[in-house]
């Protein structure tokens, strides 16, 4: 089931990365990552080709595309399964206009994690 989504989100133009792989199952270590590979035989890695931007000038119908492919592969999962993760960090660092002075604990910074499902509950 994970390797049908990879294939299709690089038939729509967006390739999957190793950690993006490793996300999806709670992030394993990466020998489970080559492992997955070996069990997914149509599956390879593969190197990125950097392309001119001019050759990948998005357009309306590309759009219309992706969001109708997207629509077509959630249709039927219910919106409390849909959810969409994200993660900010907080720093107290005053940068470099302060003079700087010795003490224990220097910089300090909260990870703040939301996620929400499609149905809006957080």
């Amino acid at each position: 089931m994970i390797a049908d989504g990879i294939t299709k989100f690089c038939e729509w133009g967006f390739p999957i990365t190793r950690g993006d792989i490793r996300l999806l199952d709670k992030f394993p270590g990466p020998e489970w990552f080559y492992k997955f590979l070996q069990r997914q035989n149509i599956l390879t890695e593969r190197f990125a080709q950097n392309i001119k931007r001019c050759r990948a000038n998005i357009s309306k119908e590309i759009i219309t595309e992706y969001f109708q492919n997207l629509e077509e592969s959630l249709d039927g999962v219910e919106p409390t399964h849909i959810v969409n993760y994200d993660e900010t960090n907080l720093t107290d660092d005053p940068g470099s206009k302060r003079v700087e002075r010795i003490m224990d604990v220097s910089k300090s910074s909260t990870s703040v994690m939301m996620a929400i499902t499609a149905a809006g509950h957080l």
